[in-house]
């Protein structure tokens, strides 16, 4: 007698498959210092492979310490890449961190700068916190050596001869960090700083906390504290602390050390150079990729306690109505700093960073986290004041942390310029901010959530052109099948206006010359752009996306 059992198992059969990994909706970047002893047994497989994806497979096969794979590097290069200095590594969660890197939030290791107001701690490990925190699903690092100073951030490629040596005392520039340097993306091992991050095509948001911690002045002072008397000896039991951080210091160990490695950045040069620089080479290499940055802090006479720098926000300022200054649209600019019971000084970046991710997920990138509580225990630092705030968000455009209602958020995602290509504000013959020379008339490009958004649709189109690398016919009607699915999926998810995709977004075939297929696509997107205009190209062979510029009579394709 056959059993239900058996005649169940000859109908049923299982085939294993494994699970499909879950992409995040919004990927981010930290760069910064991470001293101490690194654990590369610890380096997750999946992080492994995550790194090979990016093109970092031969930086991989050197991680391995019994030395399986014979070493191609030299021997200086072999122990750069087991330090995981200037190698992106993916985190999923904050304890990795901890785990590859066991002493990177000790007190006692050197950072190579110190200061009175933000002291000698490293800002990678709490930024890191702060991004998962807030809902951050995936975290590239990259381990920045301290001894490098403000330089070891900047964008370089060692595969090219430096270029000749800049003249110190040119207005504007900043000695530490010397003349740019051509870049060249044709070997992973060769970049450093930020280079290393722009080869990884899902990174969305970048921001450097400890970058922002080397831009604070060591002599800074905070606000000046009341001494009183020491208090008269008496007996007390052990274990019992006097120092209430109001008395004098009683011994001279106690006085904290006043010196640093790294040359005084209170003035603007630096700051400016960095904000530039960083904008200018995201401009050319990852137009779809967000920098987010704090602004830097000086003494004010006038309030009595650290505030924003006025020069470098005058000199933004000025740069926002130049043609060079429209790079700034891929800066987001952020204020204050946060500061609390763990930590005397903090970058918001990877709090605005954990919960932009965590809106993209649940909402959309082309959503705002402005208004919205943030995952913090610190406050806002140097307090704002509501003339301040609105003041800031116009001029040089800064989105300005606040605290309200006992919660902690972002009052607006602004920018410096408005989310469009130069020429579109600043036609040529014509006043700075277009024809009406009022900056309000871009207002509502001036956005922070709609540089995301233009960004998440270049990546998408991106993607979409490395699935078609190989259809080059203009008459093969794939192309624009899956155009469709894809903006009819964005629509779906309340994207794009109107009760029917159609009504959403347009589909034409562009004018193109020999050899180039294009595809003109026009968006009115839900919120909060009227219309965006994309072109979709293949010129010979490989497959561009970029914001289309209107011109009168004719389309040029743009970043």
């Amino acid at each position: 007698m056959t059993s239900a059992g058996q005649l169940m198992g000859g109908r049923v059969s299982l085939t294993p498959r494994p699970k499909r990994r879950r992409e995040p909706a919004l990927v981010a970047a930290l760069l910064g210092h991470l001293p101490g002893a690194v654990r590369l047994d610890r380096l997750r497989p999946d992080a492994r492979a995550l790194m090979r994806e990016a093109g970092l497979g031969e930086a991989v096969d050197h991680l391995d310490p019994r030395g399986l794979t014979p070493p191609s590097v030299t021997p200086d290069e072999l122990a750069r890449i087991r330090a995981l200095e200037h190698l992106p590594i993916p985190l999923a969660a904050s304890a990795e961190l901890d785990d590859i890197f066991p002493d990177a939030r000790a007190d006692d290791q050197p950072t190579g700068h110190r200061s009175l107001l933000a002291g000698s701690g490293v800002w990678l490990p709490q930024a890191v916190d702060d991004f998962f925190a807030n809902g951050g699903e995936r975290l590239w690092i990259v381990r920045i050596p301290p001894g490098e100073g403000r330089a070891g951030f900047q964008p370089r490629s060692l595969s090219l001869a430096p270029p000749p040596v800049a003249n110190p005392a040119a207005p504007g520039g900043c000695d530490e960090l010397g003349p740019v340097g051509p870049l060249s993306l044709l070997r992973s091992l060769d970049l450093r700083g930020l280079a290393t991050l722009l080869p990884i095509p899902e990174i969305a948001v970048i921001a450097a906390p400890d970058l922002e911690r080397l831009l604070i002045a060591a002599g800074l002072p905070e606000i000046p504290r009341v001494r009183i008397p020491n208090a008269a000896p008496r007996f007390v039991p052990c274990g019992v602390s006097l120092d209430d951080d109001h008395r004098e210091r009683r011994h001279g160990s106690e006085i904290p050390d006043r010196g640093q490695t790294q040359p005084d950045a209170d003035e603007p040069a630096c700051s400016l150079t960095l904000i530039r620089r960083i904008a200018a080479t995201l401009a050319t290499w990852r137009p779809d990729c967000q920098y987010l940055h704090t602004l830097p802090l000086t003494w004010s006479a006038a309030a009595g306690m650290p505030a924003l720098h006025p020069a470098v926000a005058a000199a933004l300022t000025a740069d926002r109505g130049t043609r060079a200054g429209a790079a700034l649209k891929r800066v987001q600019l952020l204020w204050p700093y946060l500061r609390g019971p763990r930590f005397a000084l903090a970058s918001p970046t990877g709090v605005i960073a954990g919960r932009m991710a965590a809106v993209a997920r649940a909402e959309g990138p082309w959503r705002s986290v402005a208004g919205r509580a943030l995952v913090t225990d610190a406050a806002p630092w140097p307090p704002v004041g509501p003339s301040a705030v609105a003041a800031l968000r116009v001029t040089p455009g800064v989105g300005v942390l606040v605290q309200r209602s006992g919660r902690v958020e972002l009052e607006d995602e602004r920018l410096a310029v408005p989310a469009l290509h130069a020429d579109d504000y600043l036609p040529v013959g014509l006043p700075a901010w277009g024809v009406a020379a009022d900056p309000a008339r871009w207002d509502g490009w001036r956005a922070g959530e709609v540089v995301r958004f233009i960004g998440f649709l270049l990546r998408r189109l991106r993607a979409l052109g490395d699935r078609l690398v190989f259809d080059l016919d203009p008459r093969d009607p794939r192309p624009r099948l899956l155009l469709e699915e894809l903006f009819r999926g964005l629509h779906a998810a309340g994207a794009l206006r109107g009760a029917l995709p159609e009504e959403g977004f347009r589909l034409r075939e562009g004018v193109a010359g020999a050899g180039i297929i294009a595809w003109d696509i026009e968006l009115a997107p839900a919120f909060p752009i009227d219309r965006l205009r994309l072109s979709f190209v293949n010129r010979h062979g490989e497959w561009q996306a970029g914001l289309l510029q209107e011109r009168t009579g004719a389309g040029v394709l743009n970043d």
